[in-house]
């Protein structure tokens, strides 16, 4: 990927640790220090098939519209709304639309489930950033990884509403 989108997303990606953190929030980051300096198992990949076929330069473009759909998801995790079709879901099936140089159609979307469903997850590593990025005894802080599984499961309502 280009330089500056490399940073946009490592900016978003990996957590800072609180100026004063809590030895939760301490035990979470060395956690994502360890995660993140061992080998991956079994030699994978951690990015996700579907992103890697995209290209370096649509990757790129699919991380900043990925980073505009979580960012547009953020009030509704913040509410703990449940998962629903509308703009955030539009601004994440048109990230990876653009990615593919393909259309927001019902069948991309249903597509769209299908690939994401096969991909890696990386559950725990989210899990962890959400410990260091909350503050002690405040509400979850949304992640990218919150925010895609809301995406996901608002991608799968929308689809079933569709069927």
């Amino acid at each position: 990927m280009p330089a500056p989108a490399t940073a946009a997303f490592l900016e978003v990606a990996v957590p800072q640790p609180p100026d004063e953190p809590d030895p939760t929030q301490v035990l979470a980051f060395a956690r994502l220090h360890a995660m993140t300096t061992a080998p991956c198992p079994d030699g994978r990949q951690p990015q996700p098939e579907v992103h890697r076929v995209a290209g370096a330069r649509g990757v790129a473009a699919l991380y900043r519209g990925l980073a505009e759909a979580y960012e547009i998801a953020g009030p509704q995790l913040r509410r703990a709304r449940k998962p629903y079709p509308g703009e955030a879901l539009d601004a994440y099936v048109a990230a990876y639309a653009s990615a593919y140089a393909d259309r927001d159609t019902q069948e991309f979307r249903r597509l769209l489930a299908a690939r994401l469903a096969t991909g890696p997850r990386l559950d725990r590593y989210w899990e962890l950033t959400a410990v260091v990025l909350t503050p002690p005894g405040g509400p979850p802080e949304p992640t990218p990884g919150s925010a895609d599984d809301w995406l996901r499961e608002a991608l799968e309502r929308d689809n079933a509403e569709a069927a």
